[in-house]
């Protein structure tokens, strides 16, 4: 008897593996583009392994997703007399390091009429606790223009949660525009 069990002990290490599945999340972008308004946006998306609970974020109304088929991403969007644009690069998932079985979102630059406002700023992500960029909006209320960035970590049970949002007026070489 003890000799049979032997036996099958190798076939149940080898089984074993496959029967046990990780929770997985998987960072994702949506993109708005509303000339006629004189908005553009950038929104976090959030797949998971778990999508009836809160963390699973969606699709915004009035967003499209982009797609994560290439590393390299570019979008941009008329403003009334601006432009708004935004390059973006997708960090691939790793065999290792920390949080490397995800991939994360780079926002390379976020830049109206050429001149930027953000460069390098990770958006997205569900590694850490710590807030990141998970919303930015540009708009435009006559000769004015105005950027929004909403920051909060992202948690299973919230989603992105607590949300700060600050919102400062710009001009379109990109400094605070002045009062």
């Amino acid at each position: 008897m003890r000799h049979s069990t032997l036996a099958l002990l190798p076939l149940f290490l080898a089984a074993a593996p496959g029967c046990a599945h990780a929770d997985w999340i998987d960072p994702g972008l949506a993109y708005r583009c509303d000339a006629a308004a004189g908005e553009f946006g950038l929104a976090a998306t959030m797949a998971t392994s778990a999508p009836e609970m809160p963390g699973e974020v969606g699709v915004p109304a009035g967003y499209a997703p982009l797609s994560k088929e290439h590393d390299e991403l570019a979008v941009s969007c008329g403003l009334g007399h601006a432009q708004a644009s935004a390059a973006i690069h997708i960090i691939r998932a790793q065999r290792h390091g920390q949080c490397s079985s995800f991939e994360f979102v780079d926002l390379v630059r976020l830049q109206v009429d050429g001149k930027p406002l953000l460069e390098h700023t990770l958006f997205n992500g569900g590694c850490h606790s710590d807030p990141v960029l998970h919303r930015i909006e540009i708009r435009a209320t006559g000769t004015a223009l105005w950027l929004r960035t909403c920051r909060a970590p992202w948690d299973w049970a919230t989603g992105y949660s607590p949300d700060v949002c600050e919102e400062r007026e710009i001009s379109s070489d990109g400094k605070a525009a002045s009062n």
